[in-house]
């Protein structure tokens, strides 16, 4: 038995392949808020839905890693009654028992660090990559009365180009307007958070230009449950 555990170093391969396995989730969390161009989104947004729509999706996590963990402690416990399957099995149902056992902590570890540090540092990012295109919708509404019926109407007499959020799992700038009120919009894979996301930045007569999160649930698109707003933007006021 000796033998068997140095020659397949199985003590030493579990542990490396749950760090391998953390160091998968934590880039599955962040890949989609890392700088990139935006043509990549729809790929990454599919590749990142199935990744945690497999798994971050508790309602099968939380079942598959008890029932993987399960299985494993039956086989150890085989493992030391059956001589064939200590020889053969018993390395397969430790490593399954290591993989299990660290799977829902680095789902809880990665999730965390993206919603505390990554998601707030990507809005202040794509916010900046916004700020030529606000300030453009403020100087088009003092020149023309009211803002444009599509970002488009801005290129290229105020704008060379028009920007985009520069994330790798954000698509162009989604843009609104009724009457004197405008919405910029950039939204992310309603997988990510298990609920769907928007970052919107907002001009509201009298009250200034505001960014915040909205959130949707995932069964009821276009209702506002919440608004995180984080004070008005350094703006020229658009009279």
């Amino acid at each position: 038995m000796r033998s068997l555990w140095l020659r397949h170093r199985w003590w030493l391969r579990a542990p490396l392949h749950a760090l391998l396995l953390l160091g998968v989730l934590f880039c599955a969390n962040a890949l989609p808020f890392l700088p990139g161009p935006g043509r990549a989104a729809a790929w990454v947004n599919g590749a990142t839905d199935w990744f945690n729509g497999l798994w971050y999706d508790w309602n099968v996590a939380l079942p598959g890693a008890a029932v993987a963990c399960g299985a494993a402690m039956l086989g150890l416990l085989a493992g030391a009654f059956v001589p064939a399957w200590r020889r053969r099995g018993q390395p397969v149902a430790l490593f399954g028992l290591v993989l299990s056992a660290g799977l829902l902590p680095a789902s809880f570890a990665s999730s965390g660090w993206r919603q505390e540090r990554l998601e707030p540092w990507s809005r202040r990012y794509s916010i900046r990559r916004a700020q030529p295109l606000l300030d453009a919708l403020a100087h088009y509404r003092r020149r023309r009365g009211s803002y444009p019926a599509k970002l488009a109407d801005l290129v290229p007499g105020y704008l060379p180009a028009l920007p985009t959020p520069g994330t790798l799992g954000a698509g162009p700038f989604r843009y609104g307007r009724q009457d004197s009120v405008f919405s910029l919009s950039w939204a992310y894979p309603k997988a990510l958070a298990s609920i769907g996301c928007r970052y919107e930045v907002s001009y509201v007569p009298g009250r200034g230009t505001y960014a915040g999160n909205w959130f949707y649930p995932a069964g009821a698109p276009g209702w506002l449950v919440e608004v995180q707003e984080t004070g008005p933007l350094p703006l020229p006021a658009p009279d």
